[in-house]
């Protein structure tokens, strides 16, 4: 009889490691899901991952720093927050799991990412940086499905928060489908798409946030952040109390006038923001209005929580983008100086820190600096008027088209005249970069447009 019990046990327990086995590296993640309770620790929790290096494809410039500024935002409102960058696959399931069993019993749990995704089959992945995607059946193995987090939030948190800032255009699942499309499964390559897909089957209390609608793609930031993440953040500094889905709003319109510019250029469609609701409770970064909050907070509340919380996440990393982000945008406290001081022991300066040490020698050694740059530019100069000027992208030349019926490409860093175009027979109207300013356009009054190319100067 024993024997008999013993057995039944040693059967139960083959079953389960087989299951586990079977079902593959899932397994792992979702396990942890249907785990027990227990009270949380923190009622408002956060993971944020920014997903940029990426091992098989270029490397994304924004996620990393729309990652660290999202964490810091959460944190100063009070969101116990976990940060991670450059994920695998293995690493974001265990981040998700250990996420999951932390957030368990919490009255908010957010998710924010940003880095690649991919739609497939109606369905949104989320792209580890390790991911290849070199056929259909890759997708499912390689990367996390996006209602999979959906659906572990809603198991642990009153209000479940998700923030997809994955819409941007994916080389790997291009060159999937031009792969697909050659070997004559258009079909199949089809059911790839471009952006992310709604996710279905929404139960509890969520938000769903798309940096672009479905099915289209987002633009990359030509600054720090992209276009959503600065948005966003810009948002909720100046309105913390506004109910979220009124900030989504506001979030929505700087979003459409940022990125209105390059959609004309690149002749796509202007990114904008799209949420799916299922919210019944009102959700805000703040519980004072904005007033209150501005005078430094109500009686036993810390004044001023968000510059600190920026600034400590800047002290520590000893980041000098953000230590200016928290002079500009927090100079009416005086976390202001402090970061001006921690600016100067890391050997730099801001001119935007009145009374600081090497101050007033900075601006005129600058200011000499930059007289001798551009004293040639006179000389150099045009022999008509200037009707237009460009930066490139990486913000090194600065382009100039003038009624003279010249282009010319300065070097910003010294104001030297590299090299004058020549091929228009009228004046030249305006002149704009390439997004990867490789090449230079040209309109003119001869109605002719012209591209060049920017490493010689060649017409193409």
């Amino acid at each position: 009889m024993k024997l008999k019990r013993w057995g039944i046990f040693v059967g139960i327990f083959l079953a389960v490691v087989l299951a586990v086995a079977l079902s593959g590296r899932h397994a792992f993640a979702i396990w942890p899901f249907s785990s027990g309770g227990g009270e949380a620790k923190h009622e408002r929790v956060a993971l944020v991952i920014g997903n940029s290096a990426y091992h098989h494809t270029d490397p994304l410039r924004n996620p990393k720093h729309d990652a660290e500024d999202m964490a810091a935002l959460l944190e100063s409102h009070g969101f116990h927050v976990v940060l991670k960058h450059d994920l695998t696959a293995q690493q974001f399931d265990e981040t998700l799991a250990d996420f999951e069993a932390m957030a368990r019993g919490a009255k908010v749990a957010l998710f924010y990412y940003a880095g690649h995704g991919v739609q497939y089959d109606g369905n949104s992945y989320l792209m580890p940086v390790d991911a290849r995607l070199n056929t259909l059946y890759a997708i499912p193995r390689e990367t996390v499905e996006a209602g999979q987090v959906v659906r572990a939030l809603e198991r642990t948190a009153k209000i479940s928060l998700v923030m997809l800032d994955a819409c941007r255009n994916n080389p790997l699942a291009e060159r999937l489908k031009k792969s697909l499309t050659a070997r004559g499964n258009r079909t199949r390559a089809m059911s790839l798409s471009r952006g992310l897909g709604r996710v279905e089957g929404i139960e509890g209390e969520t938000l769903i946030v798309y940096a672009a609608a479905p099915g289209t793609v987002s633009y990359d930031g030509l600054g720090r952040n992209g276009p959503f993440a600065s948005a966003f953040i810009e948002a909720v500094r100046q309105q913390p109390a506004a109910e979220i889905e009124s900030l989504l709003k506001q979030v929505r319109r700087k979003v459409k006038a940022a990125t209105e510019p390059l959609a004309r250029m690149e002749g796509k469609p202007v990114q904008r923001p799209e949420w799916l609701s299922r919210l019944e409770s009102d959700f805000r970064f703040a519980s004072l209005p904005p007033a209150a909050a501005s005078d430094g907070g109500a009686p036993g509340a810390e004044p001023f929580s968000e510059a600190k919380a920026f600034y400590v996440v800047a002290s520590k990393r000893k980041d000098l983008a953000l230590l200016r982000q928290v002079v500009g945008d927090f100079a009416h406290t005086p976390y202001k100086l402090r970061a001006c001081d921690k600016i100067a022991a890391l050997g730099s300066f801001d001119l935007r820190c009145p009374g600081h040490k090497r101050l007033e020698a900075a601006r005129k050694v600058r200011r000499a600096a930059l007289a001798k740059r551009w004293q040639l530019v006179p000389q150099l100069g045009h022999s008509g008027y200037v009707t237009s000027a460009a930066f490139s992208p990486d913000g090194r030349l600065l382009a100039s088209a003038s009624w003279d019926k010249t282009i010319k490409l300065w070097r910003v860093s010294d104001g030297r005249l590299i090299r004058t175009l020549k091929g228009h027979s009228g004046d030249v109207k305006s002149a704009a970069f390439s997004k990867d300013g490789r090449l230079l356009a040209s309109a003119s009054g001869d109605k002719t447009i012209k591209l060049w190319r920017v490493a010689d100067g060649r017409l193409i």
